[in-house]
């Protein structure tokens, strides 16, 4: 037996629902106009840019060990 859990094969007309909405209604009670949920955010000033690990002119030694490349 296969069941219609959508309802898409039902033959009975979908009934339509118009609800209105009273603006000063919402607005007095907060949920007019908000957006998402909490309060609002704090505008930051933007962090200054971090300081790049390798950019103190330090020099390094590199040794390579040339028996790795002797074939």
């Amino acid at each position: 037996m296969e069941m219609d859990f959508l309802g898409l094969s039902s033959k009975k007309p979908l009934a339509v629902v118009k609800q209105e909405i009273d603006n000063d209604e919402a607005q007095d009670s907060g949920y007019g106009r908000t957006k998402g949920r909490g309060t609002p955010r704090v505008p930051t000033p933007p962090s200054p840019p971090g300081k790049d690990k390798f950019d103190d002119d330090e020099k390094i030694k590199i040794e390579i060990d040339e028996s790795f490349f002797a074939g």
